[in-house]
């Protein structure tokens, strides 16, 4: 239920964004909360609507297409992979130390905060740390996008997902081997 939030926070919150880093780096970039909605709407609100729409009046059927979403999500992961992995592994060969730092450090943050900003409850920081690290890309590629039409940024942004599952994994393998190695006590 995370990524909903995303989506309809994302206009009011890119701007702001937007605004900053073109403070600190000479971008120029800028979005409208409007162009944002009108952009993002038809692929990911709609699509929520009916799904939710679809859950609540028509629940039995709704099971039977969250099992088809999810092959189709499974086969379609499997085709990008095989049609995008080349362009991203030839993007990332020229990637230099600092870009390779910086979405260290994004990630990395971006998890972080995410997970502090879940609460106390382990499990919702994990969901808003890995959501709020998985949006910062989308909200990149679509204003970098509307604000620059023919600028392609495609094959960096499957660089930058590599990346990103690169930190991903090492975090978590870091962390499963210290959650590990720690003893379990029982809790009051």
């Amino acid at each position: 239920m995370l990524f909903p939030v995303l989506v309809l926070v994302m206009p009011f919150t890119v701007p702001v964004w937007l605004g900053v880093f073109s403070r600190w780096f000479p971008l120029h970039l800028a979005v409208s909360p409007r162009a944002l909605v009108l952009e993002i709407a038809p692929y990911t609100l709609l699509p929520l609507l009916l799904g939710l729409a679809c859950r609540e009046w028509i629940p039995a059927g709704a099971k039977v297409l969250a099992r088809v979403a999810e092959m189709f999500a499974r086969v379609a992961i499997v085709v990008l992979l095989a049609a995008f992995l080349w362009p991203a592994l030839t993007t990332l060969a020229k990637f230099d130390a600092a870009s390779f730092a910086a979405i260290f450090l994004a990630v990395t943050f971006s998890l972080w905060a995410g997970y502090k900003a879940g609460g106390q409850d382990r499990r919702d920081g994990i969901s808003v740390g890995v959501t709020a690290a998985l949006g910062n890309l989308a909200a990149i590629v679509l204003v970098t996008h509307a604000c620059y039409p023919g600028v392609h940024v495609w094959n960096t942004a499957l660089a930058y997902v590599v990346v990103r599952w690169v930190v991903f994994k090492g975090w978590y393998l870091f962390l499963r081997r210290r959650m590990a190695s720690r003893p379990v006590t029982p809790s009051s």
